[in-house]
């Protein structure tokens, strides 16, 4: 994992844009802070800026899809595109900043939610991913953690009032308690430090698109991608001849996320006493049992819970295995459940918000929005990076051998399986480690201590430089922390 920009490590820290406020979240991916921005008209903003370390490893064409994609999405609940920029050492997006944290922080402070909350949530959820599809946007990564929740625009106002109220009350009584000294400078406006616990006072925005892809009926998606939970059936038996439609595999994920709202815990998981028996089978044993559930379609209310029957029905028919007998967008959107309390506009809001923005251009024109040369020119500066680090890196491809001898990563585009320099740089043993993870052709050799589940024939390294075993990371899946495996040939069942 990438350090936080905190301090001297701030990546913009010289930036006369950008002035940081507090770190935001750490992941896999790199980090995510908070930062003010100054605009060129108007007073200052809020924006979240997620970082990505430059350098060997990182794909420049998995950078440029998830820019291209998402900037093309201006939708009251799809979180916003700002602006992509590159400094030294990192590229960095610049994104709309959601005060209230994500969906899955919300359930677990909140625990299962009642339908009302839920519908009102799921609602702006269906309208986002809606919206999405028809702009030919397909998200692959649709889970409560992707979910960011804002105070609506009247919450906010009152929000807003009150913390001045407080704020005016405070200094009062800091400048009583020490006269004639200046009292300490307050947080910048519109930077929220409490969570609600009104779910009405909400709205949920659909966040990153990492593994988002634009799709047509001549450009259906093949990889592997996604949070295994969250996956469709149709996903996790994907390949290069088996496509799937994005937009089902959506659905799906939705309808996994309605039922987390509803019950707190997701409907493939195995049950508590299944995991009793399998107590000597390990987490690889649970894991491949999830699976098998959610290829069969198996699941239930949890005991003790229950929901109305057009609830149940609209939870049966988006977990539906078949993505050809599962509910399309149009049967989600006239569902008697769905529409409760809805106006009758709402419905067609999508089409005609798509409709104008291809008569304004599509892109671009709005406060804040970057020109798209702009971002075109940065997108060929990384690819122009990438392709001179992998011409760098030429002599290494599957020099095998001891501590940082080279090696190959496998990438499963849509497009095909490719190779490139892997940053891992190998780890004792030559030919190809798997650190992306799915596309490895079967019988791919991987490097000592490293192993990634390519195909069920596909063998890993054993041992390591250091006498560990195994670092399997499949990317996008969310089998980033498998326990080593010490000493002994990976295969792809070990993982699934």
């Amino acid at each position: 994992m990438l350090a936080p920009p905190n301090g001297p490590q701030d990546p913009l820290a010289e930036h006369p844009q950008f002035a940081k406020i507090k770190d935001l979240g750490l992941g896999s991916f790199g980090s995510v802070a908070l930062y003010k921005r100054d605009e060129s008209t108007g007073p200052p903003s809020l924006c979240a800026i997620k970082f990505m370390a430059r350098g060997p490893g990182v794909d420049s064409s998995l950078i440029a899809r998830e820019v291209l994609a998402h900037r093309v999405l201006r939708h009251p609940h799809v979180i916003r595109f700002k602006q992509l920029g590159l400094t030294p050492s990192h590229i960095y997006l610049s994104l709309e900043y959601a005060d209230q944290g994500d969906l899955l922080g919300f359930l677990r402070r909140k625990g299962p939610l009642p339908e009302a909350d839920a519908r009102w949530l799921f609602q702006q959820m269906i309208f986002g991913l809606d919206y999405c599809h028809q702009k030919g946007v397909v998200n692959r990564d649709l889970k409560p953690e992707n979910m960011l929740l804002k105070l609506t625009p009247e919450a906010s106002k009152r929000h807003r009032r009150h913390v001045q109220q407080e704020r005016e009350q405070a200094q009062q009584l800091w400048m009583q308690l020490h006269p004639g000294q200046h009292p300490p400078p307050p947080l910048p406006s519109g930077a929220v430090e409490h969570r609600t616990s009104n779910t009405f006072n909400l709205h949920i925005k659909i966040a990153d698109f990492g593994l988002s892809k634009k799709c047509t009926a001549h450009s259906l998606p093949k990889t592997r991608v996604g949070t295994i939970n969250y996956m469709g059936p149709e996903v996790l038996l994907a390949g290069p001849s088996q496509r799937y439609d994005g937009a089902k595999a959506d659905i799906w994920s939705a309808g996994v996320v309605l039922y987390a709202m509803l019950f707190s815990r997701v409907p493939f998981d195995v049950p508590s006493e299944q995991e009793e028996e399998q107590a000597g089978g390990g987490e690889g044993r649970d894991r491949s049992s999830t699976i098998q559930r959610i290829l069969q379609g198996d699941w239930s209310v949890p005991p003790g819970m229950s929901v109305s029957p057009q609830c149940l029905d609209l939870l049966t028919i988006m977990l539906q295995p078949d993505p050809l007998r599962r509910a399309p967008m149009s049967a989600i959107l006239e569902h008697p459940w769905f529409r409760a309390g809805l106006p009758p506009a709402a419905l067609t809001m999508n089409t005609a918000l798509v409709r104008q923005q291809e008569q304004q251009g599509g892109v671009g024109g709005g406060p804040g929005e970057q020109e798209e040369a702009e971002i075109e020119a940065m997108l060929a500066e990384l690819e122009e990076q990438a392709q001179a680090e992998a011409e760098a890196a030429g002599a290494a491809e599957g020099g095998g051998g001891g501590v940082g001898g080279g090696g190959l990563e496998f990438l499963r585009e849509d497009e095909g399986v490719h190779l490139r320099p892997c940053a891992c740089g190998g780890n004792g043993g030559g030919g190809a480690c798997g650190c992306s993870a799915a596309a490895a052709p079967p019988g791919a050799p991987y490097p000592t201590g490293l192993a990634g589940p390519g195909a069920d024939t596909g063998a890993g390294g054993g041992g390591g430089a250091d006498g560990g075993g195994f670092l399997a990371r499949l990317a996008g899946v969310g089998l980033h922390d498998v326990p080593p495996l010490s000493g002994r040939v990976g295969r792809a069942s070990d993982f699934f």
